[in-house]
């Protein structure tokens, strides 16, 4: 079983909370969730990757086995149906619709349920991370803050880069098997790429001191202690997601 301890998400722009392209999904079977941000250069990336955890969360409460490519080309597939539905009905101009068929673009790192375990699915640069033991954080899939120099592989709403997006798994993507036992006092945490960063950069302890902080925190507060880390350099400006789940 999941449940949420805290969800907290503040915008690149604190006067503009509806900009907010991250987006955080909980099915109410408690048995998965997931969060997505949207890429900037994107079309309409709050929408896809509103849709992407939607779908990848809804579809996988449904299977008792383990993931597989073709549960992954599926779910994606869902959610591009989705969101061409979404837009079936609207009129763009002419440069709307150029913008569109370029694509959206979004990161997904969700979270299911399977018992003894649970399974990760991390695609892009939002990252889960854990405690392993006492002295350190594990982290999936990126384990070094160095990794988010480099271009993350996306989902997009295109199907043409699709050949190549699933010979990428597990070098740019991939699915973790984790048994609880393995998750330190039963808490996992998911991230989008900004405190991701950050996180992985600190010391464990300095992380867990945060993590305490934050517990206590509303958005509001949220937004004025992100606010303040960017003003000291330690935060990009860009949204910023971090979500405390309880693993039983």
């Amino acid at each position: 079983m999941i449940n949420v301890s805290f969800c907290l998400t503040t915008a690149k722009e604190g006067k503009f909370q509806s900009s907010n392209e991250d987006f955080f999904y909980s099915s109410d079977s408690g048995l998965t969730c997931a969060i997505s941000d949207g890429a900037n250069e994107s079309f309409d990336s709050k929408n896809w990757a509103t849709f992407v955890c939607q779908e990848f969360t809804n579809y996988s409460q449904k299977k008792t086995d383990e993931l597989k490519d073709e549960d992954v080309r599926e779910m994606l597939i869902l959610s591009r149906k989705k969101y061409y539905e979404f837009y079936s009905t609207k009129e763009l101009t002419w440069s709307q619709q150029m913008a569109f068929d370029r694509g959206s673009y979004a990161t997904i790192v969700a979270v299911y349920d399977k018992e003894d375990f649970i399974e990760i699915l991390a695609i892009g640069d939002s990252i889960a991370m854990w405690k392993e033991n006492e002295n350190n954080f594990m982290s999936y899939k990126i384990t070094d803050h160095n990794e988010f120099k480099q271009s993350p592989l996306l989902l997009s709403t295109n199907d043409d880069i699709d050949d190549f997006f699933f010979k990428q798994k597990n070098i740019k993507w991939g699915i973790h098997k984790l048994n609880k036992k393995n998750i330190l006092n039963n808490k996992l945490f998911l991230l989008t790429d900004a405190i991701g960063f950050y996180a992985l950069q600190i010391k464990p302890k300095l992380f867990e001191e945060n993590i305490k902080q934050l517990s206590k925190f509303d958005n509001h507060s949220y937004r004025l202690w992100v606010e303040k880390m960017r003003q000291n350099g330690n935060l990009r400006l860009d949204d910023t997601t971090i979500v405390e789940l309880e693993i039983k």
